[in-house]
């Protein structure tokens, strides 16, 4: 293989990713169900990986599959991060998964040419299909996770619309519950208070002990005989 050759074979990946991006993220947005289309990207990349790695297949094959692998991982993934941060925060979120990602392309690639020149491209395969086991298990533990909190995240859009309308009912019944709680507490401390309470409430704020004879149900003196 010419070195012309190999270059047009890396850029596959990104040529078919900006190519099937738009369309697997409009499938994606009807659909919904990210984290299962987040395991069917790293899985594709995993199989992509193993036929570079262990078997003679043209490597156009395998390129191909991991620029779809790709655009799938990017149209599901990021958009998870909206439903899980507050809109407020939004930014601040996507600034720190991009800082997130920056380094550890930056990382991997001192790792991955460290490996290249040490052990050859074999190695380098089996350290990335490593990674991308890892990655598979921290998926799948976010979706066992999300669906025992009976969370939003692998839902179709309108499950997930559905959900969002009863968290917003179930928190404006606590709202309510609390203004009511409130009122209640006000008009309590609008009611007239006795003699006797105002002159012990002016004792207790000046530090004065109450008598040892002081009656609280009879909020009075009770003396004993």
């Amino acid at each position: 293989m010419t070195n012309q050759e190999a270059n047009n074979i890396n850029s596959l990946v990104y040529l078919i990713s900006g190519i099937a991006s738009p369309v697997l993220g409009l499938v994606i947005d009807k659909v919904g169900k990210n984290i299962s289309w987040i395991i069917l990207a790293i899985s594709a990349t995993i199989c992509s990986h193993s036929l570079l790695a262990f078997t003679t297949v043209t490597p156009y094959v395998a390129m191909v599959s991991m620029g779809l692998a790709y655009a799938c991982l990017a149209s599901s993934l990021w958009p998870l991060v909206s439903l899980i941060i507050p809109e407020y925060q939004l930014g601040t979120a996507y600034g720190v998964c991009q800082a997130v990602q920056n380094l550890g392309l930056a990382v991997f690639t001192i790792v991955a040419g460290d490996i290249v020149e040490k052990y050859g491209y074999t190695w380098l395969e089996i350290f990335f299909l490593s990674s991308l086991t890892v990655a598979l298990v921290a998926t799948f533990v976010l979706w066992f996770t999300d669906t025992w909190q009976r969370g939003m995240l692998n839902m179709t859009p309108g499950s997930r619309l559905l959900h969002q309308e009863a968290l917003r009912s179930a928190e404006e019944e606590e709202n309510q519950k609390l203004l009511a709680a409130e009122a209640g507490t006000s008009n309590d401390g609008f009611q007239p208070s006795s003699d006797f309470e105002i002159r012990n409430r002016y004792l207790s704020r000046i530090g004065a002990p109450l008598p040892d004879h002081y009656c609280i149900q009879k909020k009075g003196l009770t003396y004993l005989r």
